[in-house]
């Protein structure tokens, strides 16, 4: 923070630190897309420096490999197994996101939700885990970089954790787990699997409340999960309420859709309030 020199990025810092209405904001900053990435990658520890040593199933590997940046409503996160951006979202443009390596990364999947792995001569990705237990999982050396704190989502130190669908945009703020610096931490996960036959597709889908992924589409994400429908609906509603969506949410990256700020602080968390409430009809 010390180090920033515009005065367009200290605007961006201030937006994201101060809490109040009361910001001097200069309405340049508002609704471009490029200052707020240049932003995150300049004020953000970057991945490399974060995670200092992989392990995935006993093998020692490069944290580069299989980590790469993605944005949440926490800022710029590390991500491991999450599908690529191209085959995540429709109208993928490199310049829409933050991982100038995701070229380089993984552009295949072998899994779906659905039908789970399928053949293919490929290595399987997401990567699968090789078997049960903690030497199995993943395991990792976290740097916290206390030193150069200047603001944070919370009054405490150390990392946000959120296991989640390789399919979704992580939602860290409400749904992430903590993890303190200085100590041993060991997350065990118990899958609970639900199956619906083939069958139930005779039925009206009203009537069963539930659906196939091929049986309906998104604007934004390419494949369908009820969370990745939720977003999509939170940031239309955004959008339409308020004429921008925040940073992290999915858009019609080349239709103009601005970035808010926090002026439009009071809108954007009404909104978001009242979806979390289902309050209003319309947001249910």
């Amino acid at each position: 923070a010390e180090g920033l020199t515009t005065e367009r990025d200290k605007v961006i810092l201030d937006s994201i630190c101060t809490q109040g209405d009361e910001l001097n904001e200069d309405a340049n900053v508002e609704g471009k897309w490029s200052y707020i990435k240049e932003f995150l990658l300049n004020a953000s520890q970057p991945c490399e420096d974060m995670i200092s040593h992989c392990r995935f199933g006993m093998e020692k590997i490069n944290c580069d490999k299989i980590f790469s940046s993605v944005l949440t409503d926490e800022g710029l996160c590390c991500t491991f197994n999450a599908i690529h951006p191209r085959l995540m979202f429709n109208d993928f443009d490199l310049q829409d996101h933050v991982d100038d390596e995701l070229e380089e990364d993984v552009k295949y999947t072998t899994w779906r939700p659905e039908e789970g792995y399928i053949k293919d001569d490929r290595v399987p990705y997401p990567r699968p885990v090789p078997g049960s237990g903690s030497n199995m999982g993943l395991t990792l050396l976290l740097n916290a970089d206390v030193a150069n704190y200047y603001c944070s989502s919370t009054n405490s130190l150390g990392f946000k954790i959120l296991l989640h669908s390789p399919i979704e945009t992580p939602k860290m703020a409400n749904f992430g787990f903590f993890v303190t610096t200085g100590l041993e931490t060991k997350v065990v996960i118990t899958p609970k699997i639900s199956e619906a036959s083939e069958l139930i597709r005779n039925i009206p889908i009203r009537q069963r409340q539930c659906i196939f992924a091929n049986e309906a589409n998104l604007s934004y994400y390419s494949i369908y999960s009820k969370k990745n429908c939720e977003m999509e609906c939170t940031s239309k509603i955004t959008e339409d309420e308020c004429g921008c969506t925040l940073y992290y949410m999915p858009r019609k990256f080349n239709n103009g859709s601005k970035i808010c700020n926090r002026k439009k602080a009071t809108c954007y968390e009404s909104v978001l309030y009242n979806i979390a409430r289902s309050m209003d009809e319309k947001y249910s």
